[in-house]
């Protein structure tokens, strides 16, 4: 959530070069693109620690070390991949979890994503199962595992939706009792939202949502002057306050990962699916007084059920004209208002054929799975 939105974040190839990847430009502000270039894989997995001096230790104690180091460095990228070596061999969704919450190195998170999908494949009590007709549709739309974070998420994101409404927390502009539905992007679409932010890696046809958070350090690239993002240091260090109490790990504010800002630009900063730390702190204190606890901004679960509660809230100022063209009038998505739509989704991206994919995405997982001509996506 930046504004206004950057061209693309850069990643420096001398890093990842060995792994047989070239970057190329993702046709999103959020991501970079990795397209295979030497033999077809399974799926797209790191090599592994180029480092002979790393030494085996306990994942726990890799997660604590991988924190106390700045994101996007070669010695850390030597310790996510590491990390993934071992957990391999005693996979669970705890490990996976943990590992998505910590790493930043984009072929590292495919890999967890990929992980991530093949426990909810085998079964487990907390990931559903995802219909083989959703399967098949998310062929070159979007990873699997990303629909099954959406489908799993909103449920949840739906009632907290409509608590927030009834306790007249969330919008102005319609009434305490609409149906929850109408102020939400279907879980397809959702997804797309994600892919669109943070699908930094391609393969097979398939970007990854979730892979690329961002290739600089949100505390030095975010823009605290009094006309942009002056209080998002220290909300990004509230964030880390909670969630290293939440989570028994450190998260050190000046380590974390976020968007490279541009010049002349008011992004840079953002976090985890593009949040910028204050929006995120204002979202969590909003949904915590619902659930009764914070949200970890870093988790992918938690990540969308915000960002679904953020698109369906209406962020105008006090006494802004309804305008969609005013940067004060920040409306709630609204389904079958196409103009309130799209003014919701520029919270996220203002790049007119970026809004397009969503829509359209959100649209055509309508016509598949929904379709009952009650509230058109």
């Amino acid at each position: 959530m930046q504004q206004p939105r950057r061209e693309h974040d850069s990643i420096t190839l001398s890093r990842r070069d060995f792994l047989g990847f070239v970057v190329a430009s993702a046709g999103t502000g959020a991501a970079v693109a990795f397209g295979i270039t030497q033999s077809q894989r399974n799926e797209p997995t790191p090599q592994q620690t180029s480092n002979p001096n790393v030494l085996r230790i306990s994942p726990e104690k890799l997660l604590s070390q991988i924190l106390a180091l700045p994101a996007n460095t070669e010695e850390r990228d030597d310790q996510e991949r590491q990390y993934l070596a071992e957990i391999k061999d005693n996979l669970t969704l705890s490990a996976v979890t943990r590992g998505l919450w910590v790493t930043t190195e984009p072929l590292v998170r495919a890999s967890l994503i990929d992980k991530r999908y093949l426990l909810r494949k085998k079964g487990t009590e907390t990931l559903g199962v995802i219909p083989q007709e959703k399967a098949n549709w998310t062929k070159t739309i979007v990873h699997p595992e990303v629909l099954g974070i959406c489908l799993d998420v909103y449920p949840k994101a739906k009632e907290i939706i409509e608590a927030l409404n009834k306790a007249g927390k969330l919008r102005d502009d319609v009434p305490r009792d609409i149906d929850p539905d109408s102020l939400m992007i279907n879980p397809g679409g959702m997804a797309k939202l994600i892919e669109t932010e943070t699908g930094g890696v391609l393969f097979n046809g398939t970007r990854y949502g979730f892979s690329f958070i961002g290739s600089g350090l949100a505390m030095e690239n975010i823009n605290d002057a009094p006309d942009a993002f002056p209080n998002a240091k220290s909300a990004l260090r509230e964030l880390c306050k909670r969630i290293s109490s939440m989570t028994g790990l450190l998260f050190v504010p000046e380590n974390i990962p976020g968007s490279v800002r541009g010049s002349g630009d008011l992004s840079g900063g953002a976090i985890s699916v593009q949040f910028m730390p204050d929006r995120a702190l204002k979202e969590d204190d909003m949904i915590k007084q619902i659930i009764g606890r914070s949200l970890n901004i870093f988790d992918p679960v938690d990540a969308t059920l915000m960002a679904w509660v953020y698109l369906a809230h209406d962020l105008s100022d006090k006494g802004a004209t309804p305008n969609l063209l005013d940067s004060r009038w920040r409306p709630g998505y609204l389904k079958g208002d196409i103009s309130r739509i799209y003014g919701a989704l520029r919270k996220w991206n203002p790049k007119q054929d970026q809004m397009d994919d969503i829509y359209y995405v959100a649209k055509n997982y309508y016509d598949w799975f929904l379709g009952t001509g009650k509230y058109p996506f």
